[in-house]
């Protein structure tokens, strides 16, 4: 479990705790992972590309590494440092990002920069592996345990309106709608 801010409440119940404070927690956890050597690629500023490529991520043992024009470098570092078998750049990231990433041979999955064109895109990729009848609809407004346990896809519905697009793979494809949040 990662929680900031609560080692002086722990003390004060009389457990033992340390804090530890990282520029970047999310490459300090993954440098904990020893069996890890596929990596998916994602800005930190779009939360719904954690939320949508999550299942892919737990289904194929991948891990979710953030990155931008700032932090390029030490993602870099950390990746000359693994085994890299698979990376995967998904959605809009920055031209750095694309460009360090390159030697890795990524695929990438960003479709005219639409998140949901992006979302079925790695739907599909999920479908591929792990075949589900049913699929998490979300607006992406609260994360529950289901859209992170990576036993069902996770499809983004908008805010107000279902986008035709999503209305058009789903009524074409072989889901129901079975769980909605």
């Amino acid at each position: 479990p990662y929680v900031v801010g609560y080692k002086s409440i722990l003390d004060s119940k009389g457990y033992t705790s340390e804090e530890f404070v990282y520029d970047n927690a999310n490459l300090e956890l993954a440098k904990r992972l020893e069996d890890i050597s596929s990596f998916i690629i994602i800005d930190d500023s779009y939360g719904y590309n954690a939320i949508s490529v999550a299942p892919y991520a737990v289904a194929t043992r991948s891990y979710v590494l953030f990155a931008d024009k700032d932090n390029i470098r030490d993602v870099d570092r950390f990746l000359c440092g693994k085994k890299v078998d698979k990376v995967l750049i998904y959605g809009n990231v920055d031209r750095e990002v694309k460009n360090t990433l390159s030697k890795y041979n990524p695929e990438v999955i960003n479709k005219e920069g639409d998140r949901f064109l992006n979302n079925i895109e790695i739907v599909k990729k999920y479908q591929g592996i792990k075949h589900q009848k049913q699929a998490v609809l979300t607006n992406g407004e609260f994360i529950e345990q289901e859209v992170m346990s990576g036993t069902e896809p996770v499809i983004f519905i908008g805010t107000n309106n279902v986008p035709d697009v999503i209305r058009d793979y789903v009524k074409n494809s072989d889901i129901e709608v079975g769980v909605l949040i």
